[in-house]
């Protein structure tokens, strides 16, 4: 394989229509399938744990994302017992917001509350945490499973069965009120990398997802456009024109190596743009995450890292080629996990590609050693090798149905993930298998001199 530096087509800047939400009847199907899981491992009902950064799963099923406090979502695996248990600020009117509030108990607890606020235990109609428990159908005796944001592998931890990331107090009192300890972590259900709820998405999410991404891939790509020498991180922050999206992860402007090395600063106004210096640069909204690094200089200074782009960014582009043609419905995933090692040895970090949807920016990894997975129909991955450079952005998978559905339901959506998938084969040399679906405008561009956008690195076979 040869690579080399190619002036290409623009960057384009699709934009991504907003997408419906979800029908109560999506919903509610989501809910049949937990129960059913639920019921499968034993249990009368599943606690589902949520706070700020860890709304995913109650998301899921609500449409809400939980803002400052804590909530639990307990459901019944048998009848229509579903109940949210809230806090002082997410009670009076924020479950209004969701589709399905009609189907789901409203429980004030002032202890999911923050701290100092009112608790007002002396009234009738404010619980504490063992009552709304109680109030939400479980009782001495009742079986329960337990939904965290983590969940443990086999030999982790001792007795992995029933340890929780959920913080404590919440363990405890479920396990006082229903009589034993011995409640399993049935966390797996949601985020399991094969068969977790949320590891498979349908036509309506996918599009969700891919219009996450057209808008973030749309701000980073302003941003690197707009670089000049001698701005600030601030003044290239303010180039993404944020509108007030949910963010998944913290945005990044960072100029210079020991910038970089400090780990994930805040864009500073007293940080200034030098000829030559690292750039690294990311944003996260729900359901997307894109991210690049380069070098501030011009496509004509490029020999002043001719060193970097034979050592780093070559073999960064040689890998990715790699992840994006081996990447397919069906495949091992510990196959990709070992081609990647085989190529970048120990220079990238982490695990070289992870799930995505729209309630995290990182659910689950299946690309892992010895990883017992393949890849499915449905799911929803970033591309996240890190090494001294990094070119992030979201793929899907789809079998010729649910890609059928895309294009019934979602033209649009469709035609941009076409245009990318031409932009992959004719300009980048990169070949992938006809289910994945590219969600980023800048798909898989890797760009050594961020001055000059317009080139990168491309393959000829």
């Amino acid at each position: 394989m040869t690579v080399r530096f190619k002036n290409i087509e623009p960057i384009p800047h699709w934009a991504g229509e907003e997408i419906a939400p979800l029908s109560i009847r999506e919903y509610k199907a989501r809910l049949v399938a937990l129960k059913q899981r639920a019921a499968e491992q034993g249990v009368d009902y599943v606690v589902v744990y949520a706070d700020k950064l860890h709304f995913g799963d109650i998301d899921f099923f609500t449409g809400l994302q939980i803002k400052w406090e804590e909530a639990l979502l307990i459901v019944s695996t048998e009848g229509d017992k579903n109940s949210l248990i809230l806090g002082n600020e997410c009670f009076p009117s924020y479950p209004e917001s969701s589709p399905v509030r009609d189907h789901f108990q409203k429980i004030l607890c002032p202890s999911m509350s923050l701290p100092g606020q009112v608790r007002f235990f002396d009234s009738a109609s404010v619980l504490k945490l063992d009552d709304a428990l109680k109030a939400a159908g479980l009782t001495r005796g009742t079986k329960v499973g337990l939904i965290g944001w983590k969940y443990l592998e086999k030999d982790e931890f001792p007795e992995n069965t029933f340890a929780h990331f959920v913080p404590d107090v919440f363990v405890r009192t479920i396990s006082a009120v229903v009589g034993t300890d011995r409640i399993p972590n049935l966390t797996r259900i949601m985020i399991d990398p094969e068969q977790g709820l949320r590891a498979r998405n349908d036509a309506h999410q996918i599009a969700y997802l891919e219009s996450c991404g057209s808008t973030v891939s749309n701000a980073l790509a302003a941003m690197i456009q707009g670089l000049k020498i001698g701005m600030s991180e601030a003044e290239a922050a303010s180039l993404w024109k944020y509108r007030g999206q949910r963010l998944s992860a913290d945005p990044v402007v960072i100029f210079g190596q020991e910038r970089i090395e400090i780990g994930f600063p805040t864009a500073s106004e007293d940080s200034f743009l030098r000829q030559g210096d690292r750039v690294f640069t990311g944003i996260g909204y729900d359901g997307a995450f894109v991210t690049r690094e380069g070098r501030a200089l011009s496509f004509t200074e490029r020999q002043k890292i001719k060193r970097e782009i034979e050592e780093i960014y070559i073999p960064y582009f040689q890998a990715l080629k790699v992840w994006y043609e081996t990447v397919s419905i069906g495949t091992s995933a510990a196959a990709v996990y070992d081609k990647m090692k085989e190529l970048l040895g120990d220079t990238f970090a982490f695990n070289p590609g992870h799930q995505i949807d729209k309630g995290a920016e990182w659910t689950t990894s299946l690309i892992t050693k010895n990883s017992p997975h393949q890849f499915q129909s449905g799911m929803a991955l970033q591309f996240d090798i890190i090494t001294m450079t990094d070119a992030e952005d979201g793929i899907a998978l789809a079998d010729e149905a649910l890609r059928n559905e895309i294009v019934r339901k979602f033209p649009s959506c469709w035609a941009r993930i076409q245009n990318r998938r031409a932009f992959l084969e004719e300009q980048l040399g990169i070949h992938p298998d006809k289910a994945l679906l590219p969600l980023s405008n800048l798909q898989a561009r890797v760009m050594p001199c961020l001055l000059s956008p317009e080139y990168a690195l491309v393959a000829d076979s």
